[in-house]
């Protein structure tokens, strides 16, 4: 879907996806938007005050949410998202939650905690994800999204958010490296991709999905896939 005329856009973050890489990008490239942080568990400044107060200007919000957290609102919004590939995205999420250390008084999942506690293998805590996970093929299926990008395709990402968005200007493609564990245009190892097929069944086939419905919006403006 190209956009013409439209004065909201959200951009739903999935985790570990590289998506704060993307906003610091977007802060960059829309200019003179306002920008609003939206978070579904602790959000106290509603954000309907947030667009009256900035009635006559665009606006951009993000945060780590689902399309029916906002849809409900704003069903015209320009809904954006990046997916990631689920070996990827498991294996980024099991490193980053044993390095980084929990702020005090902060509450964790019972995933995380269990990894903590039980130093979980890598195996160990696909497993452990699939038994938690509550995502549905409702969650985030594709078709709720006008723009899709893909982490390991970053590049081709934002030249085809230009197409679809023409009046930004993307200023920066930077990529910014999270995890120290690998270098960033690298994915990590394949070798576990039976498991992750197997647990995590809902997140291959939204990834899937959404691949395919990426290639097909970059062949159609004559983009090329690369990294």
């Amino acid at each position: 879907m190209y956009m013409k005329e439209n004065n909201v856009v959200i951009f739903c973050h999935q985790a570990k996806s590289g998506g704060t890489s993307f906003i610091k990008n977007m802060h960059s490239s829309f200019q003179n938007w306002k920008y609003y942080k939206y978070n579904r568990n602790s959000n106290t400044y509603p954000i309907d005050n947030h667009i009256i107060k900035y009635k006559n200007q665009n606006h951009f919000i993000y945060g780590h949410i689902a399309p029916e957290d906002l849809s409900g609102v704003y069903p015209t919004a320009y809904y954006l998202t990046i997916y990631r590939d689920p070996s990827d995205y498991i294996q980024s999420l099991y490193h980053f939650w044993k390095r980084e250390p929990i702020k005090k008084g902060k509450k964790i999942n019972v995933l995380r905690s269990n990894l903590i506690t039980k130093r979980l293998s890598l195996p160990e805590f696909i497993k452990a994800y699939g038994e938690y996970s509550k995502l549905s093929m409702n969650s985030y299926h594709p078709d709720k999204f006008n723009w899709i990008g893909i982490t390991s395709f970053y590049d081709s990402s934002l030249k085809l958010l230009k197409k679809k968005i023409p009046h930004i200007i993307i200023t920066s493609h930077k990529k910014e490296r999270v995890n120290p564990d690998k270098p960033i245009h690298e994915s990590y190892s394949n070798e576990f991709l039976p498991l992750v097929k197997k647990h995590m069944p809902i997140e291959t086939k939204l990834f899937n999905l959404a691949f395919e419905t990426f290639k097909k919006d970059c062949l159609q403006y004559s983009i090329p896939l690369y990294h």
